[in-house]
């Protein structure tokens, strides 16, 4: 097990920035691609001029979701990952179960992984339904369909906010804590001959010692 601790680690590592990485960039985009469309004036000739101050939704709207969607392709292959990896180094005896930043490493990764299941499973539905009723309701002209489907977008758009906001800042608290270790801070990542249990050095005792007894 002691071979596999290096690749674990690396790993569990890679993901962890993967993971870190893909939600920044996405929430970056967003928070680029809205603004910027409005400021543009874009115009979309599928809809009516009742729904243009709207264009530049529907248009960095398909930006971001194709964006979001590569994102959280990323983001649950690295959760599945980390999840493993960090299983892996417990079970092998590589970090201390019992130590206080072994569970708070375990709690971040956890709390990551709830965040992002909520995203993948309830918000990220709930904005893509809202988003295509608006844009088929626009381009029917119903504006009262129009308005609801916009509504139900701007209420989760908060909801999404916050969860993406935990999942990143869980993420990095489990990257953080999982470099620390690795750079012999944590528990049981020391330098090898050092004991877990009580600090001692776990080296045998030297063979001249034992015979002067």
């Amino acid at each position: 097990m002691s071979n596999w601790k290096p690749f674990c680690t690396a790993m569990h590592l890679t993901a962890l920035g993967l993971w870190a990485g893909s939600v920044a960039m996405a929430a970056a985009t967003a928070a680029v691609a809205f603004p910027t469309l409005k400021a543009l004036g874009v115009e979309l000739p599928s809809v009516g001029a009742a729904f243009q101050p709207d264009a530049y939704r529907f248009a960095a709207g398909a930006v971001a979701a194709s964006v979001f969607f590569i994102s959280d392709v990323v983001a649950f292959a690295c959760a599945m990952i980390a999840c493993v990896t960090l299983l892996v180094l417990m079970l092998g005896g590589h970090l201390g179960p019992r130590r206080p930043s072994t569970y708070v490493r375990a709690l971040a990764l956890g709390v990551a992984v709830a965040s992002l299941a909520a995203i993948l499973f309830v918000v990220t539905p709930g904005i893509s339904a809202g988003a295509k009723g608006h844009l088929a309701a626009a381009r029917a002209g119903d504006e009262k369909a129009a308005a609801m489907h916009k509504q139900a977008v701007d209420d989760l758009h908060p909801i999404s906010t916050n969860l993406l906001a935990a999942e990143f800042a869980s993420v990095l608290v489990a990257l953080f804590l999982a470099a620390w270790a690795a750079g012999g801070g944590g528990p049981g990542e020391g330098p090898p001959g050092v004991s877990e249990a009580d600090g001692r050095p776990a080296y045998p005792e030297p063979a001249l010692r034992r015979r002067g007894g």
